[in-house]
């Protein structure tokens, strides 16, 4: 077994598609599947269960891909110690994140970052939420930066945001009626009138998603959703230029949001936190000890 032998059968096992795992890989289908079949010969026993859409693993498969993780997450650690140990300036730091977190943390953080510590390379894996988990898991990324909460015994973590989920008006809307204390930071107001208004969201997947509609369920309205999106920024876009109303946490990162945009609380709030996840006993070389230590100082200092 080698490295690329194991992490092309992880996105094989993780997507439970050969064509879909072939092109997430860059690599033909073909010599995807021969691959496999050729893993699967060496091994005496089949990996994959080929009777179910979409594909399964079978129990030999579970044991493989669970060794496989490991013994990437352990080839990461050896790499992480040379690197400590060595004198090398070369060193890389891979943080994994969303893209509302690259945007909005990574970067304040990353320039500020590079000037304190010159001879660090920053290496930025944006992707979904599911995903960041596995980049933590099989050594891929060192550190992730995410508001998904993972179970403690597998990783560490440091909370550096707490975010309240508000919803986000464009500035001529005037709302009718008296404006109302929450319990939250933000004034609400009777959102029945917002009832087939016109709304840009998150799509379905998207761990925003599940706040914009539980936020929704809590306005009792129907909107009229006209845009369903991958990327947080469109949702602001649409709301900064009168098009739409959205619903998204508030950082206190952007807090330049309240001249651009109406901000208004729910009266339940509810608050999402982002984090800095890594994993449990694993090795960390001086460089991640120090980039986890720098962004608790900048974050800190900045909401004070």
């Amino acid at each position: 077994m080698n490295d690329r032998q194991l992490r092309y059968l992880l996105t094989v096992a993780e997507t439970r598609n050969i064509s879909a795992a072939a092109k997430q890989l860059y690599i033909s289908q073909p010599s995807l599947s021969a691959m496999v079949r050729s893993t699967e010969k060496q091994l005496g026993i089949p990996l994959f269960d080929r009777t179910t859409t979409p594909l399964s693993l079978t129990d030999a498969g579970e044991y493989y891909m669970d060794a496989a993780r490991q013994i990437l997450a352990i080839e990461r650690d050896l790499e992480n110690r040379i690197r400590e140990i060595g004198t090398s300036s070369n060193v890389t730091v891979n943080i994994g994140c969303t893209s509302a977190a690259s945007a909005l943390v990574m970067s304040y953080l990353l320039p500020k970052f590079a000037k304190e510590f010159p001879n660090a390379k920053v290496q930025v894996l944006e992707d979904q939420v599911p995903h960041l988990e596995k980049y933590l898991r099989n050594g891929e990324a060192d550190i992730i930066c995410t508001p998904a909460r993972y179970e403690e015994d597998r990783f560490e973590k440091l909370i550096l945001i707490r975010e309240e989920v508000v919803l986000l008006a464009p500035r001529e809307f005037v709302p009718e009626g008296e404006l109302k204390p929450s319990p939250g930071e933000f004034r609400q107001f009777d959102f029945r009138q917002l009832d087939g208004r016109p709304f840009a969201l998150m799509k379905t997947g998207h761990m925003t998603r599940e706040f914009q509609n539980a936020m929704i369920t809590q306005m009792q309205i129907m909107p009229k959703i006209i845009l369903e999106t991958d990327r947080w920024e469109t949702c602001l876009s649409m709301a900064e230029n009168g098009m739409a109303f959205t619903i998204l946490p508030y950082s206190p990162l952007k807090k330049e949001l309240g001249e651009r945009l109406g901000i208004y609380g729910f009266e339940v709030p509810v608050y999402r936190e982002v984090s800095l996840c890594w994993r449990r006993n694993s090795v960390l070389p001086r460089v991640i000890r120090d980039f986890i230590e720098f962004a608790e100082r900048e974050i800190r200092s900045l909401l004070v």
